[in-house]
């Protein structure tokens, strides 16, 4: 596969790109926007590695997620219900 430059167009992508674009996209907004640190972890990952870094990030994502739903089902347990 040839190297490509950031920002560099490619030409027909592989139907798993979708795929792909959401990792990358969780990975930036996971590094606050720090494209550059992205994109090093984000190869890290497609060459078949999977740096501590990254699975803390997932990680912390899970528990968050975790922790929002649990608190979203407390809150509509205690909202009563509405009388017709």
């Amino acid at each position: 596969m040839a190297e490509l430059k950031h920002g560099e167009p490619v030409g027909e992508l592989p139907a798993h790109a979708p795929a792909f674009k959401e990792v990358y996209r969780f990975i930036v907004e996971a590094l606050a926007g720090d494209e550059v640190a992205a994109t090093g972890l984000f190869r890290k990952y497609l060459a078949g590695k999977m740096p501590e870094e990254l699975l803390g990030i997932a990680r912390s994502r899970e528990k968050s997620e975790q922790s929002n739903s649990e608190h979203d089902r407390q809150s509509r347990a205690q909202v009563p219900a509405l009388a017709a």
